[in-house]
């Protein structure tokens, strides 16, 4: 009567050991993911797509946040890595650059610079922009201060919002223009067109963070994998 049983808990406890293994070797286990809302147009289907495939195991727990908001919840331990757009500043949090891509300007179509095959800063001059809102990712909206203050012009959108779905939905309703990195491009809603932003400097990276101290099998393999799936696409758009 107690064979059955006896062999039930080898069996559970052969189990047991094999998944301790796997997640040992960073095959299995729960990875709590957070980026940016521009990175959920090509970014994250194909990191997950691809991860899926080679660690099926992997459990995700994914949330959007502004690349400011990931850092601090890196230190305060509430993820495991992080997608954004801005290098951390100050210690504890260090981050990899694993793609850099050029600017494109969204405007409404039939807009008189569709005309262009590309556009410049500072053709823009005193357009009426619609921008990703200053309070939720201060350090990207100083990103694009600086590079309107280089060529003598100040970047204050008169409307802001926290999603780029809601900000290209404004340009295609007419409301304004907005720069926005390449990869969001992929979304084309009636009304709207892209054009290229030709100056040198017109450039957003992304930026894998994780903690400095970070020794999770899961968080390598994962940061491996994204940085071989972007090899030689720097400069994308």
């Amino acid at each position: 009567m107690f064979l059955p049983h006896a062999r039930q808990v080898l069996a559970r406890a052969d189990e047991a050991a094999r998944a301790v293994e796997t997640f040992r070797r960073g095959e299995s286990g729960v990875l709590r993911i957070a980026f940016v809302d521009s990175a959920s147009y090509d970014v994250m289907p194909r990191l997950l797509r691809s991860s899926r495939e080679r660690y099926p195991g992997i459990e995700y727990r994914l949330e959007t946040m502004s690349s400011d908001e990931q850092q601090r919840a890196l230190r305060e331990r509430r993820i495991d890595m992080g997608v954004g757009r801005v290098r951390p500043r100050g210690r504890e949090v260090v981050a990899t650059s694993f793609l850099r891509e050029r600017l494109m300007l969204a405007v409404p179509s039939g807009h008189e610079l569709c005309a262009h095959e590309s556009v410049t800063i500072e053709a823009l001059g005193d357009s009426a922009l619609i921008g990703f809102r200053r309070t939720v990712s201060p350090s990207l909206f100083a990103d694009y201060v600086t590079l309107f203050a280089r060529r003598g012009l100040t970047y204050d959108p008169i409307i802001e919002a926290t999603e780029y779905v809601t900000v290209l939905g404004l340009v295609a309703a007419g409301q304004g223009m907005a720069l926005v990195p390449a990869s969001v491009r992929s979304f084309r809603p009636s009304g709207l067109s892209y054009l290229p932003v030709s100056d040198p400097d017109a450039r957003a990276s992304f930026y894998l963070v994780r903690r400095e101290q970070e020794s999770s099998p899961l968080v390598r393999h994962t940061t491996t994998l994204l940085i071989d799936l972007f090899a030689g696409a720097d400069e994308a758009g």
